[in-house]
């Protein structure tokens, strides 16, 4: 059985000063649902039974009094697991490694919004990462981007490229074969002292086992203010009704 979690800790410095004192995950998104519903229903979507939230301190009470025992979303139990300090998305997958089995991992971020779940059928010993375009290279600067090389295979990864190739950008959802419980112990901090998931990723691109699919469908990064405002107003306009309704119709192998 594949695990699924979303990492829903941080600071959450680009929401300050409303992440002062609630977790980011936890901010209204319009039509009466919070943040933290969107990488819920994307899970339900993808036929996942469980989930496991990874979370930090300062908040966790709130995250786990909203959430409960995740049966209003679907699920028959929600794990939680605390990560005391913002540490990287490496630190998330570290965090929650011994719970992993054959059916290795699949992490959402917990504020990335996928009108149509991501798809899971595929071979459990490839990672897998999805792209969506952004429209433009200079919107692709605040993201990570996979390159490719001469062949059209992927071949590295660049966080936050000066100047981008393509407007495609890497966004907060991964898939991790059973082996990462071991890869993700040989990783080192970062200059940000952070265990990065680009890092992570780069292991299984050096050895040609990742997998890059388009995302489907509408995405959104609601981390941030402006990205935030424009996914209410769409929903206030019916352009995106940010239900989740279309994730829940989807299929996925898990």
């Amino acid at each position: 059985m594949t695990l699924g979690v979303i990492a829903a800790g941080g600071r959450g410095t680009r929401m300050a000063p409303a992440t002062s004192w609630v977790n980011k995950h936890l901010l209204p998104i319009g039509n009466g649902r919070l943040m933290i519903d969107c990488p819920l229903d994307t899970l339900r979507g993808m036929s996942f039974d469980q989930a496991t939230i990874v979370t930090g301190c300062e908040h966790a009470g709130q995250v786990s009094e909203y959430v409960q025992d995740g049966h209003d979303w679907g699920f028959s139990r929600v794990n939680y697991e605390i990560q005391p300090k913002p540490a990287g998305i490496g630190d998330v997958v570290s965090r929650v490694s011994h719970l992993v089995g054959d059916g290795g991992m699949f992490l959402i971020l917990g504020d990335n919004y996928f009108s149509v779940a991501p798809c899971l059928d595929l071979d459990v010993n490839m990672a897998m990462v999805w792209e969506y375009d952004v429209g433009s290279t200079e919107k692709a600067k605040a993201f990570g981007q996979i390159n490719r090389d001469r062949f059209g295979q992927p071949c590295s990864i660049v966080e936050k490229p000066f100047m981008p190739e393509h407007s495609r950008i890497v966004v907060g959802a991964y898939f991790f074969p059973k082996d990462v419980v071991s890869r993700v112990h040989d990783l080192t901090p970062s200059a940000r002292n952070e265990l990065e998931i680009t890092s992570l990723i780069e292991m299984y691109l050096m050895e040609r086992r990742v997998v890059v699919m388009p995302v489907e469908g509408v995405w959104a990064d609601l981390g941030e203010w402006d990205s935030l405002q424009k996914f209410i107003i769409d929903c206030a306009r019916g352009e995106n009704d940010g239900s989740g309704s279309s994730a829940r119709g989807a299929s996925s192998r898990i």
